[in-house]
């Protein structure tokens, strides 16, 4: 499976496939760049937890992360939208991630507060843990597993 990367779409559903897991939520995700990856493992969380076609992207916000590994990269990239949705009440349906370095990314979301008459909530995102995170980088692009509690 390859990931299209038209950062336009409301769908990230093909940018990701979920993985069976006994008690958690995970998925496979995937992207031709590491920017493109982390959008669209953004892309797959949030759209376990609402829909997405349901958000406008009214608001923007800036985020930059700095991590050691590209394994954490990607943690604390999900952990710091997590944050934002559970602090803010926001939903995120659009995301920008430009890499600095191979650890360091500057990103900008869009969104909106939760309206939950109109954004069809799912199942609420716990935590991003670190059980069986993994980046991969190869020929054909980028590819992540990443395992959520629910």
């Amino acid at each position: 499976m390859r990931a299209g990367d038209d950062g336009g779409a409301r769908s990230f559903r093909d940018r990701y496939r979920m993985l069976d897991h006994t008690a958690d939520l995970g998925f496979e995700v995937f992207g031709a760049t590491l920017g493109k990856l982390l959008e669209n493992a953004a892309g797959a969380m949030f759209e376990q937890m609402a829909d997405l076609g349901a958000v406008r992207p009214r608001t923007r916000m800036s985020i930059g992360i700095e991590a050691d590994s590209t394994e954490e990269l990607l943690h604390d990239w999900l952990s710091e939208l997590l944050y934002l949705f559970e602090t803010g009440s926001r939903l995120f349906s659009r995301f920008e991630v430009e890499p600095v370095s191979g650890t360091r990314i500057q990103a900008s979301v869009w969104g909106e507060k939760i309206d939950r008459r109109r954004h069809g909530l799912k199942s609420p995102v716990k935590a991003v843990t670190r059980h069986m995170l993994e980046v991969r980088h190869t020929e054909s692009g980028w590819s992540a597993t990443v395992v959520c509690d629910v």
